[in-house]
């Protein structure tokens, strides 16, 4: 019996163990772009970026942002009963998703390139926290369990009413061109007064 136990231990032990190894590294999802004060209708233009760093997939469920829920597709500004693209919640490795707002909808897909192949998502608000265009604003990606997963500090010294988007960089922040759902265009001025925080919770 006292065999028999101690079997199952380790079996147990053994299933941690592979269910450890398989288990995807949430801390590998990074902040990657934030378009906080475009030129043309500023809230339904916001957008923020998230891209998965790491070698597995994510599955975003019951993730939020600034402490909304994030879902699956996006709302048209022009056609708030419809949700669009709402295909999945899982951001796979190497790949970018895209946030909007849910409350009042977006024209972020009418008025910039967006790659198709990024993930659609976006929050259960009429703004993406609280409208990035405020100054001092902090973004806060957080997992299911309420970990602190990234979050990023900017204030209004770079992108600001220049149709220009903050990407990160090498752990620098630059205002570049924008590049929805795509890979950054990594060169530009530093930008030291914004800080950026990836936790490994």
């Amino acid at each position: 019996m006292k065999l028999n136990n101690l079997k199952v231990t380790s079996k147990n032990i053994l299933l941690i163990g592979i269910l450890f190894l398989i288990l995807p590294n949430i801390s590998a999802l990074i902040i990657s772009e934030i378009m906080y004060a475009p030129l043309e209708s500023e809230f339904y233009n916001e957008y923020i970026e998230i891209y998965n760093d790491g070698d597995s997939y994510i599955d975003l469920t019951n993730w939020t942002v600034c402490g909304d829920a994030l879902f699956s597709g996006y709302i048209d500004h022009g056609d708030l009963e419809k949700l669009k693209s709402n295909d999945s919640i899982i951001l796979t490795q190497g790949n970018y998703a895209m946030i909007t707002d849910g409350g009042s909808g977006t024209e972020v897909y009418s008025n910039f390139n967006v790659n198709a192949n990024a993930l659609t998502m976006h929050v259960n608000a009429a703004s993406l926290c609280g409208g990035l265009v405020n100054s001092g604003e902090t973004i806060l990606l957080k997992d299911y369990s309420g970990n602190l997963i990234n979050s990023v500090s900017y204030d209004s010294s770079l992108a600001y009413n220049n149709d220009k988007s903050l990407q990160i960089c090498s752990n620098s922040w630059i205002e570049k061109t924008p590049t929805p759902g795509s890979a950054n265009s990594c060169a530009g001025e530093i930008a030291n007064n914004i800080s950026n925080n990836n936790s490994n919770n």
